[in-house]
C-alpha cells in the first residue's frame, strides 16, 4: 500500500513540475502592464494619450518573446511599437506618415 502512495505522489508531483516549468519557461511572466507600454511607447515619441487617436496595446510573441504591440496616430503620422513585456525595453518602432512610401 505505502508504494503505491508513495508512487501516485510521485508521479503527482513530477506533472505539476513540469506544468509550472512550461508555463514559465520563455519569459512569459509579465512584469510590464499594458498601461506602461502604452506610457513608453508615448515618451519615445514625445506624446500624450490625449494628443493621440486610435491607441490600443496587444499582446503578442515575437521571436519567441512576450511583446506588447502598441500602436497610435497624430496627425498623419501612425506610429507602432513592440515593448518586451518582461524588460519594458523598446524591441521595435516605426512610424509611417500617410501618403509616402
Amino acid at each position: 500500500m505505502i508504494p503505491r502512495i508513495f508512487t501516485t505522489v510521485t508521479a503527482f508531483v513530477l506533472i505539476l513540475t513540469m506544468l509550472v516549468g512550461c508555463r514559465t519557461q520563455g519569459n512569459d511572466a509579465f512584469t510590464v502592464t499594458p498601461e506602461q507600454a502604452k506610457q513608453i511607447a508615448l515618451e519615445d515619441a514625445g506624446l500624450t494619450a490625449e494628443q493621440v487617436t486610435w491607441l490600443r496595446t496587444e499582446p503578442d510573441r515575437e521571436d519567441g518573446r512576450v511583446v506588447y504591440d502598441v500602436s497610435f496616430r497624430h496627425g498623419d503620422t501612425e506610429y507602432e511599437y513592440l515593448i518586451d513585456a518582461v524588460t519594458g525595453a523598446i524591441t521595435e518602432a516605426d512610424r509611417d506618415k500617410d501618403g509616402l512610401f
